[in-house]
């Protein structure tokens, strides 16, 4: 119960922090706060479903400008019904370290607002498709994901350390391309499909940016075994974490620079 003084107040919040509540089973009714423009959740590793009691007997959140989770899987089970109502003004969202999320709610996936999604270290997340509008996504450190679909607005993608993932596609707007990861012996099969999808495409400029291993540098190198998924690029940049070994490809003027 809140004091009087408190109380009065309370519907005018703005932002919202839960930090550090391992015992918390259920969050408060935070439809009841129409004000509200940001909301974190942070250690709440009893919380494993966030649904209709989120929203209470209150009206909806009017401006989420940014909803981050850390360290809990509280979006595990998350009705579709809430999202749509509580965030018509979500621009960005960050899942950080929610091992057990099994999938994002589909009414995410139409959110017009909605530009910019990060996933890390969400291992039980395996598929991340059908968002309409957002225009970055970054993968990092998902042992789980295994499918990237239908992301027809997608500018900028960013793969980093993700072992699993099989199929990229349908990524008619994609124009950045990072990946990163250093223990690959070669590149992913899904890459190669990735740019034979795009040959249709009457814009086909798409960069890469890619930190790797010296040995994979050393397959993309012209006669080598990678070079015909390279070549297929617009503009390549590939590093070491050092950055003492390099190639660097440029189709258009067909410039082609490495230390290998």
């Amino acid at each position: 119960m809140l004091p009087p003084s408190l109380g009065t107040y309370f519907p005018y919040l703005t932002c919202v922090n839960f930090i550090g509540l391992p015992l918390c089973s259920q969050l408060p009714p935070l439809g009841q706060l129409p004000h509200l423009r940001y909301l974190r959740i942070k250690n709440a590793l009893a919380i494993v479903t966030i649904g209709p009691e989120l929203l209470g007997n209150g009206v909806g959140v009017r401006d989420g400008a940014c909803l981050i989770g850390k360290n809990g899987p509280w979006l595990a089970a998350k009705q579709d019904t809430c999202s749509l109502r509580v965030m018509p003004r979500l621009e960005e969202l960050h899942v950080i370290n929610c091992p057990k999320l099994r999938a994002l709610p589909k009414s995410l996936q139409q959110l017009s607002a909605l530009r910019i999604l990060r996933t890390t270290m969400a291992h039980s997340l395996s598929v991340i498709e059908d968002f309409l509008f957002i225009t970055e996504l970054t993968i990092e450190m998902n042992n789980g994901i295994e499918r990237v679909s239908n992301l027809p607005s997608l500018k900028k993608l960013a793969i980093w350390d993700t072992p699993a993932l099989k199929c990229v596609d349908n990524l008619v707007a994609l124009q950045h391309l990072e990946l990163q990861d250093y223990s690959m012996e070669s590149l992913p099969e899904w890459l190669l499909r990735l740019v034979q999808q795009r040959a249709h495409l009457r814009d086909k400029n798409l960069q890469l940016v890619m930190c790797c291993s010296t040995a994979v540098i050393q397959k993309c190198l012209k006669g080598g075994p990678d070079w015909p998924i390279i070549e297929c690029f617009s503009c390549v940049s590939a590093y070491i974490e050092d950055r003492s070994a390099y190639l660097e490809y440029t189709k258009q003027s067909g410039c082609h620079r490495t230390n290998q």
